[in-house]
């Protein structure tokens, strides 16, 4: 392990310890052929607020398997800011009307790019000629 990933692994499991700090881990990039469509994103939420809303648990496992936008994270992000009232959209959000928080919504299995704001040369779920 590189001297910085220790002392980076070191920082996240003295946050980890607190129980009161929700980490959100995202990558530029992610690896592999469909990488550059696909980065790395995920969230790292303490086990007691899990086991005292069971409810949000459900949503995040279901839409971890779900089509989300960086417009869906940065919902969720402002929700967590805000629990456990539902987060107000200011007037200078550019974001598209299907931006929904992962915690209180389990998003449909039919989500398409074009209705969450992801362009079509980012989607994933369209094949590519290279």
């Amino acid at each position: 392990m590189q001297s910085e990933d220790v002392h980076v692994r070191d920082y996240i499991l003295g946050l980890l310890a607190r129980q009161d700090t929700v980490i959100h881990v995202v990558s530029d990039h992610g690896n592999g052929n469909e990488g550059w469509r696909l980065p790395m994103s995920a969230l790292i939420i303490p086990t007691q607020f899990l086991d005292k809303h069971p409810e949000i648990e459900r949503n995040l496992e279901a839409n971890s398997q779900r089509l989300i936008s960086h417009f869906d994270m940065y919902e969720t992000l402002k929700h967590f800011a805000t629990y456990p009232e539902a987060p107000e959209t200011a007037a200078w959000e550019n974001k598209p009307a299907a931006s929904k928080s992962l915690l209180s919504n389990e998003m449909s299995k039919d989500r398409k790019c074009n209705q969450i704001g992801v362009p079509t040369e980012w989607c994933s779920c369209v094949s590519f000629e290279r």
